[in-house]
């Protein structure tokens, strides 16, 4: 994956998105590539991450597992389990 990174141009995120390695937010280009070589081949924080954007006021979810369900029952969980379910969320979310 490392290989593969290199030629690949990561912009800057327009979104600041948490990082399943460190459970932090991520805001800087530079971080994206070693987060994601991390993230292929170290443990991650799946849970301090979700409870992490929990506490900052995230309430809604939109997810291909059913994990986040499992850690607070509070928010609102979307699956998408094909094509047409991210269909549906956008209606529904209105995007």
């Amino acid at each position: 994956m490392a290989e593969e990174l290199k030629s690949v141009k990561l912009s800057t995120p327009w979104i600041p998105y948490v990082s399943n390695v460190t459970a932090d937010y991520v805001t800087d280009a530079s971080q994206v590539a070693e987060l994601l070589k991390q993230q292929v081949s170290s443990p991650v924080q799946f849970t301090q991450s979700i409870e992490r954007m929990i506490a900052d006021g995230v309430d809604t979810f939109i997810e291909i597992s059913s994990f986040v369900r499992k850690i607070d029952r509070n928010v609102k969980v979307y699956n998408i389990e094909k094509p047409e379910d991210l269909d549906r969320v956008m209606e529904e979310l209105a995007c």
